[in-house]
């Protein structure tokens, strides 16, 4: 291949081709789990500093099923934090973190993080 073919090609690729090229992945949250929430059961999920899910008075038994995803491309962090304030303006508490890496969980299986009384459920899979 001549050098310019190279460049032509290395230079036309996507975002999204870019970062699959990077190693990018796609985190889905698929859902979240009142296991035991006691008083934290305003729960808030954020990936990558973007909240994908957030419910006012969970209570035992409940179950939500989010299945929202966020392309990334590098370790990124997964939190659980009860809301203070629904609009998110004012600090929440954090109940817990994971830092998520992207290497896609294996076939088509479910990893998951029991957080204080919650277990959230997701994927990584390849972009």
């Amino acid at each position: 291949m001549k050098n310019h073919q190279l460049e032509q090609l290395l230079t036309e690729l996507t975002s999204q081709q870019a970062a699959t090229v990077e190693g990018g992945a796609r985190f889905t949250l698929l859902s979240v789990d009142a296991v035991n929430p006691g008083p934290e059961n305003d729960p808030r999920v954020q990936f990558a500093g973007i909240t994908l899910f957030s419910r006012e008075n969970m209570t035992a038994g409940q179950t939500a099923v989010v299945n929202r995803s966020r392309v990334f491309s590098s370790k990124s962090l997964l939190r659980l934090l009860d809301m203070d304030d629904p609009a998110g303006l004012a600090g929440d508490d954090l109940l817990g973190e994971r830092q998520i890496s992207t290497l896609p969980t294996p076939g088509s299986s479910v990893a998951w993080a029991n957080v204080n009384g919650y277990t959230i459920r997701y994927r990584v899979t390849a972009t």
